[in-house]
């Protein structure tokens, strides 16, 4: 039987996506594939996402990254050195990390159909206690206030694919153009929004990490999401007219070999972000603009609906 790493292997160089790399580039996808295979368990120690929990294709990508750097002649101690594994790894097992997962864990508070939200109790406390929610742009996201956990351009999407020889010679003979390429090229392209939108992030998954990547005290976890949802879009009708409400689990993509539709932007996201398992709601204004301001919502008391659990 093949083992399921020699599999992602062999898979890898069929289609060898990360070969037109530079070095830099190569190693910055390490640390990032490397990153989101981690996770804390309840007991507070570093552990690595489940293959049947989400992890199955963060654990592919990384075996996707050593098999390349194995190609290129790099042993273990030079791929980890130019990947600077320590960049990769946020202070997990830190203060905060430990509270939440003991938090998380004495609550009992299972994943099953529920929603989280990760952040702090003074801005958590509104919303269950009066369904006070401040909902952003999805411009705002790019603002460098933002940590690396937080921030994004979430109105485009940017890639670079990697194109073997017969592929862009095909391409060159359906668009008519003479000659045929005898080397693989990238081509780096973006996907940009004709509108801002309106946004609000929850998680499908309960992780103590999230708290130490969103320097978070609290978790709403919200027990009936389909209620939630009716609230919410009745809130937000109440304070703006929008063309369309969405919701849906997250995509995540791979800029180098994306596998989704891209043009779908509210609902996809870069591989990096991979384990944050995120669930969105989000709005299309009525008229295109470039940006958009915050709207705030009064649900009411989520009681019913929401418990909190902080440390």
């Amino acid at each position: 039987m093949v083992k399921r790493h020699e599999y992602w292997r062999a898979q890898y160089g069929q289609n060898r996506y990360l070969q037109d790399l530079d070095e830099e580039e190569l190693h910055q996808r390490g640390r990032d594939a490397f990153n989101v295979n981690l996770t804390t368990n309840s007991e507070a120690k570093i552990s690595l996402l489940h293959p049947q929990k989400f992890g199955s294709e963060a654990m592919e990508r990384w075996t996707h990254y050593l098999e390349e750097c194995s190609l290129r002649g790099f042993d273990y101690e030079q791929r980890m050195m130019k990947m600077r594994v320590k960049e990769a790894i946020p202070d997990l097992l830190g203060t905060n990390g430990r509270r939440a997962a003991k938090a998380i864990h004495e609550s009992q508070t299972a994943n099953a159909g529920k929603l989280f939200k990760f952040g702090k109790s003074k801005y958590l406390l509104p919303l269950i206690n009066e369904g006070l929610l401040r909902i952003q742009p999805a411009s705002s996201f790019a603002s460098p206030q933002h940590n690396v956990a937080v921030g994004d351009t979430e109105t485009a999407r940017n890639f670079k694919v990697s194109l073997s020889a017969k592929e862009l010679s095909d391409w060159a003979a359906k668009s008519g153009l003479p000659g045929e390429f005898e080397n693989s090229a990238q081509l780096e392209f973006s996907i940009t929004s004709f509108t801002d939108y309106w946004l609000t992030c929850f998680g499908q998954s309960l992780q103590p990490r999230m708290a130490v990547d969103f320097d978070a005290d609290a978790i709403l976890v919200v027990r009936n999401a389909e209620e939630f949802r009716r609230r919410l879009r009745k809130a937000v009708r109440k304070v703006t007219d929008y063309k369309k409400m969405g919701h849906g689990p997250v995509k995540y993509f791979d800029p180098y070999s994306p596998n989704c539709d891209i043009r779908n932007i509210p609902l996809i996201k870069p591989f990096k972000f991979y384990y944050q398992h995120e669930f969105r709601y989000f709005w299309l204004p009525v008229e295109p603009t470039n940006q958009l301001k915050y709207i705030e919502v009064e649900m009411g008391n989520l009681n019913d609906l929401c418990e909190l659990v902080t440390w």
